[in-house]
């Protein structure tokens, strides 16, 4: 079930342990792929997350407390950093969320991850790990994110959404196989080693891998209608009211504790700055 939150919310391509554990991630960093990994790629990393997946399964007490004493898992960082690094995560992810024989089934393991975990739970975890932050400020550094977002919104609004009242392995191999499955294995055995849900907060954050995924869910066609089909069924299924919504927002401080965050750096300012010069330019440029 966690992988559906690493889906979710879901960096770099070195193949020694040493060096992944180094990783300094930048958000600025993330660049969208034009092309698929090649198969030697997938293979590398496949390679490689079974090496994760062998120190974490491994019996060795001290180097377990290693790496699990610290907020995030270094291991299941490591892991999303080289799946995001290496464009193997995002074309894996995409295809199980926007396939039809697999998407109304992921839709429903996040609809039964949000009422396990709890809405409070999940952005509470978002907010410490500054994972929202991150989220928030990629709509400002694509350019294209926001008339994309709105895009959804929209369809969501026409279609009378908004503003109204172990089965994933299975599906894993049905829709992906061979070295794909493989790797999400990996992966998926590396969440089961992690109960805290910051912790994976903390690792999709470090790594990029989180943002990628959002990225590219909102910037492709059939990734928007994923989301529009994901949010339809939570609302019509009542997975978040918006009592509910309005509640956890008030008492995780969600909204205040992200938009302090991104005021208070100047960076971001700057980013803010420059994406609301350039939309002004685009609105009289339009206009006239």
């Amino acid at each position: 079930m966690k992988v559906i939150f690493a889906l979710l919310s879901f960096v770099f391509f070195a193949f020694s342990l040493g060096q992944t554990l180094d990783v300094d991630y930048n958000i600025d960093s993330i660049i969208k792929r034009a092309d698929e990994p090649s198969q030697q790629t997938l293979d590398e990393v496949d390679q490689y997350l079974k090496q994760l997946v062998a120190i974490a399964t491994g019996n060795n007490t001290k180097r377990d407390v290693h790496y699990f004493s610290k907020r995030d898992n270094v291991l299941l960082t490591a892991a999303f950093t080289a799946l995001n690094n290496s464009g193997t995560g995002v074309p894996i992810v995409h295809g199980l969320v926007t396939n039809s024989g697999s998407q109304s089934q992921v839709i429903g393991l996040i609809e039964n991850y949000i009422q396990t975990t709890t809405l409070k739970t999940l952005l509470s975890a978002a907010d410490q790990s500054n994972l929202a932050v991150d989220i928030v400020m990629r709509f400002f550094i694509n350019y294209s994110l926001v008339p994309n977002l709105w895009t959804i919104i929209y369809t969501l609004y026409t279609n009378g959404v908004l503003f109204k009242r172990d089965l994933f392995g299975s599906i894993i191999g049905g829709i992906i196989g061979g070295v794909n499955q493989s790797i999400w294995s990996s992966l998926i055995t590396l969440l089961n080693t992690v109960v805290n849900v910051e912790q994976i907060c903390e690792s999709l954050q470090k790594s990029g891998f989180a943002v990628s995924v959002v990225d590219d869910i909102v910037s492709t066609s059939d990734g928007r209608t994923f989301a529009v089909n994901l949010v339809t069924s939570i609302i019509q299924k009542q997975v978040i009211t918006l009592s509910s919504l309005v509640d956890a927002l008030s008492s995780t401080g969600f909204l205040q504790n992200t938009l302090t965050k991104i005021l208070s750096n100047s960076t971001y300012r700057k980013i803010i700055f420059i994406w609301a010069v350039n939309f002004l330019v685009s609105m009289i440029k339009y206009i006239f």
